[in-house]
């Protein structure tokens, strides 16, 4: 059963200081095991700090924290879509799991698709 987050969700870049609360969260086989083949188990502090790294790069920013309650808990994407599928995009994101089934996901990818909207 979802139940809506008791508190409040944003997105906003990512930071070299959320890099260790990513490496504890996503490495966990039940993350691994639902996101793309590339991604490693085990999920290194070292893996965290690239991955913060390119996304500190982009430009647009279109990967993003999520938070909740002014804590780090996830990523969200857009990466959006070329040629023929240039009016769509792809979305990928991980959540912790102590945060699963809260409905913080829900509020995060609406928000995403927002930003996506706008750029």
């Amino acid at each position: 059963m979802q139940h809506a987050p008791k508190g409040k969700v944003n997105l906003r870049p990512l930071t070299m200081a959320d890099a260790p609360k990513m490496a504890e969260l996503a490495n966990n086989k039940n993350i691994s095991i639902n996101l793309r083949d590339g991604f490693p188990h085990p999920y290194t502090l070292e893996h965290a700090k690239s991955f913060v790294e390119m996304c500190m790069a982009q430009d647009p920013t279109t990967i993003f924290g999520i938070v909740y309650d002014g804590e780090y808990v996830g990523n969200v994407g857009l990466t959006k879509g070329t040629d023929v599928y240039r009016k769509s995009a792809e979305l990928g994101y991980f959540l912790g799991e102590p945060y699963w089934n809260r409905g913080i996901m829900t509020q995060a990818v609406n928000l995403a698709t927002q930003l996506h909207l706008k750029g």
